[in-house]
């Protein structure tokens, strides 16, 4: 059985969702407290799979997961060197982003062109792309929803797509998810835990587990 760490920082709110959904697919999903981390308790490469779930990491102060991502980004390095596929969602995208996680991936999260929390279905166009958590879903359209205030991904070069919004963006963007150069690494504003048992977002969780 394949070992799932997923951490949490204080605010963070939706851990025992992503936790449910990596266990439907028949994965060991462990809930790593960052402070045990920091501690040495746990090391950051004791997986095969880890995700940053969403939530709203202290509360979002200062500004989206830049606290957590101070706390965490120390042991991105050997994260990144061990070639561990990873999910981030939501916030755990904002953290990842921040922490170093999508190196020269010429990108930024921004606020709603709305200026407002987006909280609704959304539809996702699965693109081709090397990203090992799609792997067999390209052009299909995945349904899951939104829920962020800042989730606009603007880029500065060029990024590595895998997915974009149909009809209506809850941000303001074309772009829905990402990936690292490896492939490894997916990050997304929506939730593919959402609702539990949805089986759009589970064929996202279960090509990770395939793929270790």
């Amino acid at each position: 059985m394949k070992k799932v760490f997923v951490f949490y920082w204080p605010g963070i709110n939706c851990e025992e969702e992503t936790m449910a959904a990596f266990r439907a697919v028949g994965a060991d999903a462990q809930l790593v407290f960052v402070q045990d981390l920091i501690s040495g308790k746990i090391k950051i490469t004791d997986c095969d799979l880890f995700c940053f779930p969403g939530g709203f990491s202290y509360g979002d102060h200062i500004d989206t997961g830049i606290i957590a991502a101070v706390m965490i980004q120390e042991f991105i390095p050997a994260l990144l060197e061990a070639k561990i596929p990873g999910i981030v969602i939501c916030n755990g995208f904002q953290i990842a982003v921040r922490a170093g996680i999508f190196v020269d991936s010429n990108l930024a999260l921004v606020q709603n062109d709305s200026g407002f929390f987006c909280s609704r279905p959304v539809s996702h166009l699965v693109e081709s792309s090397n990203c090992l958590w799609t792997i067999g879903l390209e052009s299909k359209i995945l349904e899951f929803p939104a829920a962020h205030h800042g989730g606009k991904v603007v880029t500065f070069g060029e990024v590595n797509r895998v997915m974009c919004y149909v009809n209506r963006s809850p941000n303001g963007s074309e772009i829905a998810a990402i990936t690292n150069d490896e492939g490894t690494i997916l990050g997304l504003m929506d939730h593919p835990e959402r609702p539990l048992g949805n089986k759009d977002g589970l064929k996202i969780f279960r090509n990770g587990i395939k793929a270790v």
